[in-house]
């Protein structure tokens, strides 16, 4: 299957997920110390909600945009959320690595993965060269290993989102023994618990 997440983009799943996300990263915001974000099968990044393939589903209908809908007071979270999807723009949704992006520190990191040629390109595009603290790549198992140099004393969130497929099942069995090398690395050096966010949603 050829799982492409422009046709579920912005329904009630993603909001939900996109919530414990948030919330995740504001609590590590808290403190001095940087976090870095390694977010599997990312995807676009950000989605056209009139785009062809989303009006064929409309699932943003009785997600995203039946929440802007809402009068009721909001809390903290919520605000949080809502002023992501307004920097997203008119009539899109943003996918993880576009959220985590709007709530990096300086000294923070996200390293994006996506395996679809042209949703990697996209990313791409999404996520420049340019920007010091942000990594995109078409591969999870490509990405080199000095970035894990860098990641002395700071805490890691994990976001892994979408349908595996059988190809995706072999890659996330490469990337969780690269969790496992990464832990047993990083053990000796870290004084704050690891923090691992698996997100398989169908």
């Amino acid at each position: 299957m050829n799982y492409r997440h422009i046709y579920h983009a912005g329904n009630f799943a993603d909001i939900v997920k996109h919530l414990v996300l948030i919330s995740i990263l504001e609590q590590l915001k808290k403190k001095e110390k940087p976090f870095a974000v390694l977010d599997a099968f990312t995807g676009l990044g950000l989605y056209d909600l009139n785009s062809e393939a989303a009006s064929k589903t409309l699932e943003s209908d009785t997600g995203i945009n039946k929440l802007l809908q809402a009068t009721d007071p909001i809390p903290q979270l919520l605000q949080t959320f809502l002023n992501i999807i307004n920097i997203a723009g008119k009539s899109h949704y943003p996918g993880s690595p576009f959220i985590i992006k709007q709530l990096l520190r300086p000294n923070d990191r996200l390293i994006a993965c996506e395996l679809h040629p042209s949703d990697y390109l996209s990313l791409k595009k999404l996520l420049p060269n340019d920007t010091h603290n942000i990594d995109a790549y078409n591969d999870i198992d490509l990405t080199p290993q000095s970035w894990i140099n860098r990641l002395n004393n700071i805490d890691i969130v994990i976001n892994v989102s979408g349908v595996l497929t059988s190809s995706h099942a072999i890659i996330l069995a490469m990337f969780m023994s690269m969790i496992q090398r990464l832990y047993l690395r990083l053990a000796p050096l870290l004084t704050y618990k690891e923090l691992f966010i698996f997100q398989l949603l169908e």
